[in-house]
């Protein structure tokens, strides 16, 4: 589930996550199967109503335990899914507090923009110190090729990559300017990440290398500016509660298949504006993990980090439409299931 979740939580979440899937698939197969009557739109409409109101704030994860005992019901009326925005409505009966359910879980590993030390900052211009990432961008040039990483290839160019890195941890960091900071760290992030790959080499994903005593995330993943870090102190300490600036999470790549496509090239203060723009709508382009219009817009699909980093923009839809997502209307909002899987080429 969400990459900052512990274990022992995300259980919570998979018991709920069971229960919707036998309802949602279900109704999927058997969609637009019979014909409509009045009768039974009726019957469904009184059913759907009914089970909305017993969805109480005290009751809403045990009406997720009832999902099967709902599909039972469902299954017995003529009109089904047969009407594509009652389906919608019916899917919605159980997606929604599930994805409460989600949020509220996700929010205990998420550190919340308010919890910030001061006012969050504007990426402008600014004075400062430039960094030099070009070792960098060659390597990502060469061996990020759609998105996917050639790990074995970074393998064989270690000696490079391992200078990098070496370079990020003797870095003056507080002399950067505003861009070059926020640059830095997107970089060192996806430079941290895939260390992490190369030198622990996980079998299928970057959740392998958590343990019962601390998450990947908040393990030691290297040395930034003479500083011991981990990934969430990358992430949350020095780029999301420091900046004002959602457009980040279509930088960060944590190795994994649904996290945005790793840029190939390294972010420059100088060039930082375009590349943000790019990365964004690059991401939201791709209707496999980050935005798909579905049943004819009744239905905006949206990466699941629109989930969990819920606050950071605001408004999700309007974030989306501002960087190319076709989202028209007032469409019911769906997530894409988080793929974990090594983002290798």
């Amino acid at each position: 589930l969400a990459r900052h979740l512990r274990q022992p939580q995300a259980s919570q979440i998979q018991l709920a996550q069971r229960a919707r899937f036998s309802l949602i698939d279900a109704i999927e197969r058997h969609r637009a199967s019979q014909p409509l009557r009045a009768s039974s739109l009726k019957s469904t409409e009184a059913l759907a109503a009914s089970h909305h109101r017993a969805i109480s704030c005290d009751a809403k994860r045990t009406a997720l335990m009832r999902s099967n005992a709902l599909l039972k019901t469902l299954l017995t009326t003529t009109t089904m899914c047969a009407a594509l925005d009652l389906y919608t409505s019916l899917e919605s009966l159980v997606a929604k507090p599930y994805y409460k359910l989600e949020q509220s879980v996700a929010a205990k590993q998420i550190p919340a923009l308010s919890t910030a030390e001061g006012e969050l900052q504007p990426l402008a211009d600014g004075p400062g110190a430039t960094f030099d990432h070009g070792p960098w961008d060659a390597l990502l040039r060469k061996h990020v090729k759609a998105g996917r990483v050639d790990y074995d290839g970074l393998q064989a160019d270690k000696s490079k990559f391992d200078a990098y890195v070496t370079s990020l941890a003797q870095a003056d960091v507080a002399k950067l300017s505003p861009k070059e900071n926020f640059a830095f760290h997107c970089n060192a992030y996806n430079a941290l990440c895939i260390g992490k790959i190369l030198d622990e080499k996980p079998a299928k994903s970057i959740l392998d290398l958590s343990t019962k005593q601390q998450t990947v995330w908040d393990s030691r993943a290297g040395i930034i500016g003479g500083e011991v870090v981990s990934l969430n102190d990358v992430e949350h300490k020095r780029l999301r509660l420091v900046f004002a600036e959602p457009r980040v999470h279509a930088c960060l790549v944590c190795a994994s298949a649904s996290c945005p496509d790793l840029a190939p090239y390294a972010f420059t203060g100088k060039e930082l504006d375009a590349q943000l723009a790019d990365r964004t709508r690059t991401w939201l382009a791709n209707p496999t993990k980050g935005f798909a219009s579905e049943r004819s817009g009744a239905v905006a699909r949206l990466s699941r980090i629109f989930l969990w980093f819920e606050a950071d923009f605001d408004d999700t839809l309007a974030f989306a439409r501002a960087n190319g997502a076709a989202a028209d209307g007032a469409p019911a909002v769906r997530y894409f299931e988080y793929d974990w899987s090594l983002n290798k080429s």
